[in-house]
């Protein structure tokens, strides 16, 4: 946030509401600031779920009520902005994100097409990483069609290996992030 404010920027922060107050996470009191400061507080969740979209109705449910409701509470106001735990985004987690009242979902999904559920308007995004080169975010700024379509390829394939890969997939991606 101090980056951010330092260049008159405002970004959107994305809380784990079961994290709040543990070891090396925000406070309730960092969020308020955050909010206080001009930043978007929105909910990534409760408990951050490895796969959101295979969770039962009930704790989908949940996952979004209760992180908005304990969002809500620290803030006083309401908690209208979300964004999709793991990449693991489907209609099913829109529709139920916006029966907890979020109006704005961010999803992994790199595109720019805008689609809306119930009220609640789903955007995609574009991943950059600590390593990418700044070249890259000015290609993703222009919409550089060979770019957009790299990270589309890209994202699409990742995608149907992580649904055809299921537990190994996340085993996986625990040992990469580890590494």
């Amino acid at each position: 946030a101090d980056m951010l404010d330092r260049r008159g920027w405002k970004g959107h922060f994305f809380i784990t509401t079961n994290f709040i107050g543990t070891p090396a996470f925000v406070t309730a009191g960092d969020i308020r600031e955050l909010c206080a400061r001009g930043h978007v507080v929105g909910s990534h969740s409760c408990s951050h779920p490895q796969r959101i979209s295979y969770l039962p109705d009930k704790e989908l449910q949940a996952e979004w009520e209760k992180s908005v409701a304990t969002l809500e509470e620290i803030l006083g106001e309401k908690v209208e902005t979300a964004s999709v735990p793991g990449g693991f985004y489907s209609g099913r987690v829109g529709e139920f994100a916006s029966r907890a009242g979020i109006r704005a979902l961010f999803n992994s999904e790199p595109t720019v097409r805008v689609s809306h559920i119930n009220g609640c308007v789903v955007i995609g995004r574009f991943g950059l990483q600590r390593d990418s080169p700044p070249e890259l975010a000015a290609q993703f700024a222009r919409r550089d069609p060979s770019t957009l379509l790299r990270q589309a390829a890209y994202w699409n394939t990742k995608k149907l290996i992580k649904a055809a890969g299921g537990e190994q997939w996340l085993a996986f991606r625990k040992w990469w992030l580890a590494r």
